[in-house]
């Protein structure tokens, strides 16, 4: 959860056990500003968005302590990530000029894989399906403002599941099977 340093802001990470218990500074020795903390499927690590030099990045953290890293480097403006439920993968977007660029990284072996480019346009609410094999997103661009795609992680194939404007419910009859089966597990 954010904490702070005792200027009553939300400027640092901290962690504190379910049972209770001190509260431990993650970030405390560090300048940046986190953002949007997250854990790690596993636990052990705790990644966060922060600001440094104009650019928005994406950090990590060990929750048993220890330095804070950079995952993402670059100019670069940070529209979003997300990790996979078995702590494999994390995507995330960036903005490059106003169009969404995006990463995905083997986090075991540290290499970036490849991604086919998107559609000019905004990447947001990514999330990994169950399985990690498709990565789900909205995309807005100026011919599919805020529809829902899933991207076949092993083909790089990107499927539209909406129609501009048009929101499935979940679970309805509606919603397209691939849909369904993506997101019965969120």
């Amino acid at each position: 959860f954010g904490c702070s340093r005792g200027r009553g802001e939300q400027n640092d990470v901290c962690v504190m056990p379910a049972a209770g218990g001190a509260v431990r500074n993650l970030t405390g020795g560090w300048d940046l500003d986190p953002d949007a903390p997250f854990w790690a499927p596993d636990g052990k690590t705790v990644y966060f968005a922060a600001e440094t030099r104009g650019n928005i990045h994406l950090f990590a953290v060990p929750v048993a302590g220890g330095a804070v890293r950079q995952v993402t480097t670059g100019e670069r403006q940070l529209g979003g990530f997300a990790l996979s439920r078995d702590g494999r993968l994390i995507a995330w977007a960036v903005n490059e000029d106003g169009v969404a660029r995006l990463r995905l990284r083997d986090l075991a072996s540290g290499r970036d894989l490849q991604v086919p480019d998107l559609p000019p346009g905004l990447v947001s609410g990514m999330e990994f399906s169950p399985k990690g094999d498709r990565l789900g997103m909205t995309l807005n661009t100026s011919q599919t403002p805020g529809d829902a795609y899933a991207m076949d992680l092993a083909s790089g194939q990107l499927e539209r599941w909406t129609r501009s404007g048009f929101r499935p419910a979940f679970h309805d009859i509606s919603t397209p099977p691939a849909m369904r089966n993506c997101i019965s597990g969120l």
